[in-house]
């Protein structure tokens, strides 16, 4: 992790990062195991699923935000003071389904899916001490002969929230393995139906880590789907979208929150859920952290190397203005420069505009879009605009144009300059 930290401070888009999903082919020693069912442990009482308010701790508070422990179903929230907004790892409305954590283990040769409320028969399956700055809250997980526990540190660090699991405290029964944390899965949940929806939530979205950042809308009806965003395409999941960082939001009528993955993240799926339109409609963002990576439950499954490090999520709220798409850019780029990402002594005034011209379709005069002449009129324009830092991107300026195939025939066409064009534009 060292390398991708090292490149994110000299330029956050450019990442490199060697392949957490180990396989016998990359030299890691794995455990082949044949035949694996899968077994669900996600029952529990339903007084657990919804947040309250009766037995809340305050377990932190400074000038810009407060952070509150429930310590009879293990949830936390966050408030912040300067908007108001308060944001719970639980929803509010009444449910069967939402959890503060689900755990995924390999025993033999079963998975098991815990819910964390499914163990709460017990309260010796959960535990929290006030430190510093939050509280250290210990999940336990039981199922039949098996028992896990999981500490998670929730604090305050000025405006951000920060939640992180230490794999080193973790601890499981024998033959146990923990192959993966679903973590906080409703804290920015929502459900939309008709007693919930007003005009002020129709532009309600999660921001997701695809290419530069899409938007998915959650408060109009759409078919049910489910992503899966492996950060640094590190997975060898089928399916999972390569995302350059781990970072998402949720903007949820005037507020909106922010999350960055800024520990443990080459081992994190950014996952989103997204319901039908119905009374139970639930829409969902959240990390999931790969502890044991594992192929695929069908059949044989090969187990490889656990995780021994952290996962660290930071998170942030803004209300009134900040809660559109620039804030949410905002707000993760200060998230990143404050957990060393990126040089936070660094006081730039410009940042670089990227763009991307089509010079040829296939390199013929009469399928010619953009010559080398123009490129440049249009440079020569932005900087007398005042745009002196610009990343400019060249498609299809070989023979074949879009289409080249060959680099050995790969030479500049007529149809969009000379050479002696092209060295004008690129001096």
């Amino acid at each position: 992790m060292v390398r991708g930290k090292f490149l994110l401070r000299s330029a956050v888009s450019v990442l490199i990062i060697i392949a957490v999903i180990f396989t016998s082919s990359c030299g890691v020693k794995t455990e082949k195991i044949d035949g694996v069912s899968v077994k669900e442990y996600m029952s529990g009482e339903g007084k657990f699923r919804s947040i309250t308010r009766r037995g809340s701790v305050k377990a932190a508070a400074n000038d810009s935000a407060e952070l509150y422990f429930d310590p009879e179903n293990g949830s936390v929230s966050f408030y912040d003071r300067l908007s108001g907004d308060s944001w719970n790892s639980l929803p509010s409305f009444t449910n069967d389904f939402a959890t503060n954590m689900v755990i995924n283990v390999l025993k033999d040769s079963t998975l098991y899916k815990i819910d964390f409320v499914s163990s709460l028969k017990d309260s010796k399956n959960l535990s929290y001490e006030k430190t510093d700055k939050g509280v250290l809250v210990t999940y336990g997980f039981r199922a039949e002969d098996m028992n896990i526990t999981v500490p998670v540190e929730y604090v305050l660090d000025g405006a951000f929230f920060k939640a992180t699991i230490d794999m080193s405290g973790v601890t499981a029964s024998e033959n146990t393995r923990l192959v993966s944390i679903e973590f906080l899965p409703y804290l920015g949940a929502v459900r939309y139906s008709d007693e919930d929806y007003s005009i002020d939530s129709f532009g309600d979205w999660f921001l997701v880590p695809d290419g530069p950042g899409a938007l998915i809308p959650t408060a109009v009806e759409e078919e049910p789907s489910a992503l899966e965003f492996s950060v640094y395409g590190n997975s060898d999941k089928e399916n999972t979208i390569d995302a350059a960082i781990g970072a998402y939001a949720v903007k949820q009528k005037d507020a909106l929150l922010t999350a960055v993955v800024t520990e443990g993240e080459e081992n994190t799926l950014i996952k989103v859920l997204r319901s039908a339109a119905d009374d139970k409609n639930i829409n969902r963002i959240y990390p999931e952290f790969t502890v044991t990576p594992i192929s695929d439950v069908s059949g044989t499954v090969s187990a490889g190397k656990s995780y021994e490090g952290k996962f660290t999520v930071v998170y942030e709220t803004l209300g009134d203005e900040g809660a559109d798409y620039i804030g949410a850019a905002v707000s993760v780029r200060q998230i990143l420069k404050s957990n060393g990402f990126s040089d936070a002594s660094e006081q730039k005034e410009e940042y670089p505009l990227f763009i991307s011209l089509i010079m040829s379709a296939d390199g013929r005069k009469d399928t010619a879009v953009t010559s080398f002449s123009q490129a440049e009129n249009l440079l020569t324009l932005l900087k007398g605009k005042g745009v002196n830092e610009i990343n400019l991107m060249l498609e299809g300026m070989f023979a074949g144009g879009l289409g080249q195939k060959k680099a050995g025939t790969a030479a500049i066409p007529s149809a969009i300059g000379t050479q002696k064009d092209f060295a004008s534009l690129c001096s």
